[in-house]
């Protein structure tokens, strides 16, 4: 395990993460910030019936799929420009995941189009 580590970098810091490790140490993150996209996307879209996992705080939310088919969910959804993971992924066919990574306007501009092929 060891030579494919070190063949494949990622098992050690390199010098320039090594430098940069004790100004790290200062950095702060706003846990209510991260939580603002989850809170926004959580309220909707449990507004608009959708049953879903809240997470405590996490860059990804996630969802039973309408109908109970991700794929077919998760194509409409893209017709309609709005491109979430379909739970096939992780061997959940009837569920999906929205990456709440995105721009809070990013976010906004999907709305419509989970609420007009949610649930309820």
């Amino acid at each position: 395990m060891l030579p494919l580590q070190m063949g494949m970098g990622w098992g050690f810091p390199d010098a320039l993460m090594q430098y940069a490790a004790p100004a790290l140490e200062t950095v702060s993150i706003d846990v209510a910030e991260l939580g603002r996209p989850r809170d926004l996307m959580v309220g909707a879209l449990g507004e608009a019936g959708y049953a879903l996992t809240v997470p405590e705080c996490t860059f990804y939310l996630w969802g039973a799929a309408p109908g109970g088919d991700a794929v077919a969910f998760v194509a409409a959804l893209a017709e309609r420009g709005v491109f979430v993971l379909p739970g096939t992924v992780f061997d959940s066919p009837d569920h999906f995941r929205i990456s709440l990574t995105a721009t809070s306007a990013t976010l906004e501009r999907a709305l419509p189009a989970l609420r007009e092929l949610g649930p309820g």
